[in-house]
């Protein structure tokens, strides 16, 4: 296979996955919270013709915030500025921007996938069954009809780069500690919404296909001209 053969191949490889990577996008675009994803191969590019290993897989998320939809439901909880909910899951804490809450029949406060929100020192925040006017202060502070409820803890990443997506909206902390998001206020009655711009990521697509037909034309035209070639000799 000639080097042009190869240059070809090897960018339709990192094509194929920015091309995964700006589906998904796409397919969250109305997931709250959700942080648009890009493939980071210029490791990749620097690596090409040495002895290191080349890797493909290198994901950048871009945390800035997104808008925020005011929806009057007074368990829905955005975070303004640097930090995320902490939620206990089967696998483990995980950490999350989503503040779609709801209240689960044992009165916790949950996920959408009904994994508690924790609160200071790790306690799930817990309501009675006649808990009413809920109230959920800037700094996260519960009040309900019965008295305070506790305070939703909320942390932050000194390299949130180092977070793994794990999957509905939840991340896993790959590296580091989290701290007290100090600066981070909630809006009451309000969801952050994806940061994805839907036809910005569209028109990516359309010119990653474009890009793909052309190294694909390479290759084709490589393989034509070495049919020929061999043709020529084997008639010599």
């Amino acid at each position: 296979m000639t080097d042009a053969s190869l240059s070809a191949l090897a960018a339709q490889t990192v094509l194929r996955q920015r091309m995964d990577i700006v589906a998904d996008n796409v397919a969250n675009a109305s997931t709250p919270g959700f942080k648009r994803e890009g493939l980071m191969f210029a490791d990749y590019l620097g690596k090409v013709g040495t002895t290191e290993e080349a890797s493909l897989t290198d994901i950048r998320r871009d945390f800035r915030e997104g808008e925020l939809t005011h929806t009057g439901n007074p368990l829905d909880l955005a975070i303004n500025g640097d930090g995320f909910f902490v939620v206990e899951t089967p696998e483990g804490v995980r950490y999350s921007r989503n503040g779609r809450f709801s209240i689960d029949l044992d009165g916790n406060l949950v996920t959408g996938e009904g994994h508690k929100v924790l609160g200071d020192g790790g306690a799930p925040i817990v309501f009675a069954p006649t808990d009413t006017d809920i109230v959920v202060s800037p700094d996260g502070k519960v009040i309900a009809s019965g008295g305070a409820i506790g305070t939703i803890d909320l942390v932050r990443f000194e390299d949130p780069g180092q977070l793994e997506r794990t999957g509905s909206g939840l991340y896993r902390a790959a590296g580091g500690q989290p701290a007290a998001a100090e600066g981070a206020r909630l809006a009451q009655g309000a969801v952050e919404e994806s940061n994805v711009v839907p036809i910005l990521e569209v028109t990516e697509m359309m010119g990653i296909m474009q890009s793909y037909q052309s190294a694909q034309r390479v290759v084709d035209s490589e393989h034509e001209r070495l049919r020929r070639a061999i043709q020529v000799l084997t008639q010599v």
